[in-house]
């Protein structure tokens, strides 16, 4: 086998573990995003609100998990960076409190 080759299963070995790694910090974050919804059987529940607080932490932790970087919290969600940045100032979120 070449050095050629050689550093290339070796970067390919880093670029595995780095997303493993990336992968359990990703689950351990949005472990704690469960959430025991209870609806008031007299009044209800604002869904909205419901929907918004779930999307807020969730934002938060891929913002959290991407140390900051906009563009990369985006690809956790799948969502493109024009949209996070619309969620992000319509549910009040600011990148300098994370």
């Amino acid at each position: 086998m070449t050095q050629y080759a050689t550093a290339r299963r070796i970067d390919a070995k880093e670029m595995i573990e780095d997303l493993r790694k990336e992968l359990r910090s990703l689950l351990d974050e949005t472990a704690g995003l469960t959430r025991d919804v209870k609806v008031d059987p007299v009044n209800g529940i604002d869904m909205r609100e419901a929907v918004n607080d779930y999307q807020r932490d969730l934002i938060t932790a891929a913002l959290r998990i991407a140390r900051g970087q906009q563009k990369r919290a985006a690809q956790l969600l799948n969502l493109k960076p024009s949209t996070l940045n619309i969620k992000m100032k319509t549910l009040g979120i600011d990148t300098n409190e994370i």
